[in-house]
């Protein structure tokens, strides 16, 4: 019987957690990309460049585990921008990215009271997600290094539908 559980990510469990957002990406948005993209993604997710975030307390991670499996992570920047949210392709639409979601939130507003508003910048495929939980677009569609995004926000409390 598995024991699926969302909790702050280990550090031990960084190499993992980064290795499910890569593979994410290049299932789901990689497409759109260009070569650039791929690779700028790719450095971004660099261990060393995320442990120096880490340290100084830019970044927090969240996971999604089944068992010691890591199926999904949800990463913040700072208290209101939501920097990476994967889920793995076999636990998607279970409720994953949104249970992810709804904890970085809440640990967000337990933190601080007045954050009322949370960004994040979406790839295309990953819209629909983003306004079932209540976000909106809040720009049209860029491409920075070669990397599709919406911005899109939620403001007050997000809808878990």
């Amino acid at each position: 019987m598995s024991k699926k559980q969302i909790r702050p990510m280990r550090a031990e469990e960084l190499f993992d957690a980064l290795r499910l957002c890569m593979q994410v990406f290049l299932r789901f948005n990689a497409g759109l990309c260009t070569q650039e993209g791929i690779k700028e993604f790719a450095s971004c997710l660099d261990h060393d460049f995320i442990l120096s975030r880490l340290g100084d307390g830019e970044l927090r991670f969240w996971v999604a585990a089944d068992d010691e499996e890591i199926v999904g992570v949800c990463a913040m920047r700072g208290l209101a921008h939501i920097e990476l949210l994967f889920v793995s392709e076999a636990y998607q639409g279970q409720g994953v990215g949104k249970n992810l979601l709804k904890h970085a939130l809440i640990d967000s507003r337990n933190i601080d009271e007045s954050i009322y508003k949370v960004t994040a910048n979406v790839y295309p495929a990953a819209r629909p997600f983003f306004a079932r939980m209540g976000f909106a677009e809040a720009g049209d569609m860029q491409i920075l290094d070669g990397i599709p995004f919406i911005p899109m926000a939620v403001t007050g409390t997000i809808q878990y539908k």
